[in-house]
């Protein structure tokens, strides 16, 4: 690694995922560009992913669930689907135990196969036949009421109405409600907004297997729930098909662990890679992601795409001024003006290009309104009340896609605009003398 903070980040980034803690304050300071470097480097993203696949394969494996298909190559992910594998078999010779059959032995896992030798023979020496079946639906019923009662995860079933028929007491400390309350709730007290829509279309997908006399397949997905102190909580569900001796199906069976913390962190990370340390704008990488995508739907909808470039002006001579603390507090307050003003339209991404440098892109916007909401930003920035006594003013350059044009034709036109408006006196909004009328549906397809 070049540099001793970009160690210090990529080292703090392997240790919350080792360690399961947030990252250190002082590395979030320092973590823009470094983690920009980090992830240019394929030896580090690789051991990062390796990390990650390593993480992801020992948490299903620490709270006991062998389902969960573990992914990846190498050494220690061979070694932890061979432990997964020796576990599923214990787990299903266990079961055949459970059954009031013990014609079972282990001979791959060294003492712990002795022990369950061991115990299989005591087993089969103690019981009689009739006591085995005793012993199995006691002990059944003794694991299932445990399990349930002490779980750390949320165990329910659900009707194919949405309503619950059960769900253990860990309610209670996963989402504040108790049991009792939770099963009068309907779909809509259970599930925030955007994660009900996944419910509704489990439960029509389950209708579909169920009408068709086949198995339901598994459900895994992440579910955010409203807590009784107004709070929410991410969790990871796994629904399956709960079905009698002759195969016919009864209601879902569910299992929801929380995963806040993990979501949490997920969000940290996300955002120190994405977001401008000072302005808390989105940073240049995510522009150039956000460009990428916008020329794509363009090209493949038909939609207008402008990218608009502008820079204060003169900003060298308030630094010079001023010092470059109160420059960097001058390019606080601008963003946070124009973030306010660009709030109301969900179609236009701001961001940091460089510097005192800054870009817009706008998506599905005429070249009429994007010229307005333009204006309106430069004449709010001249008019701004900010910490330094002078006036702070930008020089707008804006190109809008035509037929045939690459996104770096694009950029680059939309910065000689905002140069052309540089020379033209400043404090002005330039459009790009080749800009056409938008991309159509209709002009693609002759192309």
């Amino acid at each position: 690694m070049k540099h001793k903070t970009t160690e210090a980040v990529f080292k703090a980034y392997i240790m919350s995922l080792l360690m399961d803690r947030a990252l250190p304050e002082a590395v979030k300071e320092n973590a823009e560009t470094e983690w920009h470097e980090i992830m240019q480097d394929e030896e580090l993203r690789e051991i990062i992913t390796a990390v990650i696949g390593i993480r992801e394969a020992l948490m299903p494996l620490s709270e006991g669930d062998l389902s969960t298909q573990i992914e990846g190559h190498g050494y220690t992910i061979s070694l932890l689907k061979k432990l997964q594998a020796s576990l599923k078999h214990i787990v299903y010779q266990s079961n055949a135990i459970s059954e009031g059959s013990f014609a079972q032995s282990m001979d791959f896992m060294g003492e712990l196969s002795d022990a369950f030798n061991k115990m299989v023979y005591k087993l089969d020496d103690a019981f009689s036949t009739s006591e085995r079946h005793r012993l199995k639906a006691e002990e059944s019923e003794r694991r299932h009421r445990l399990l349930a009662d002490n779980a750390t995860d949320v165990i329910w079933t659900m009707n194919m109405a949405g309503q619950f028929t059960y769900i253990s007491p860990s309610v209670v400390r996963m989402r504040g409600y108790t049991p009792e309350e939770v099963m009068t709730h309907t779909p809509e007290q259970t599930l925030c907004p955007g994660s009900l829509e996944y419910m509704v279309e489990g439960l029509r997908v389950a209708r579909v297997h169920i009408e068709s006399g086949s198995r339901m397949p598994v459900f895994r997905g992440q579910l955010e729930q409203p807590c009784k102190d107004g709070s929410t909580v991410w969790t990871e569900a796994t629904i399956s098909g709960l079905y009698d001796e002759d195969g016919k199906f009864i209601e879902l069976l569910g299992i929801s662990r929380d995963i806040t913390a993990q979501k949490k962190l997920e969000a940290e990370i996300i955002k120190i890679s994405t977001t401008d340390k000072l302005t808390q704008i989105y940073n240049r990488l995510k522009m150039e992601s956000l460009l990428e995508s916008a020329f794509n739907d363009a090209y493949t909808q038909g939609t207008c795409f402008q990218v608009v470039i502008f820079d204060i002006d003169k900003f060298k001579r308030v630094n010079d001024r001023y010092g470059h603390p109160t420059g960097d507090i001058v390019l606080v307050e601008l963003t946070q003006y124009v973030a306010q003003v660009i709030r109301a339209h969900d179609n236009v991404a701001f961001g940091r290009w460089g510097g005192e440098e800054f870009m817009l892109v706008i998506k599905g916007m005429q070249l009429s309104e994007a010229s307005v909401l333009l204006e309106k930003l430069r004449a709010g920035i001249e008019a701004y009340d900010y910490s330094i006594s002078e006036k702070v003013t930008c020089s707008f350059g804006i190109a809008q896609l035509s037929v045939g044009m690459s996104l770096t034709d694009l950029i680059l036109r939309a910065d000689q605009a905002m140069y052309q408006a540089k020379s033209s006196g400043r404090n002005c909004v330039i459009i790009d003398n080749e800009a056409g009328a938008c991309l159509s549906m209709e002009r693609i397809v002759r192309i």
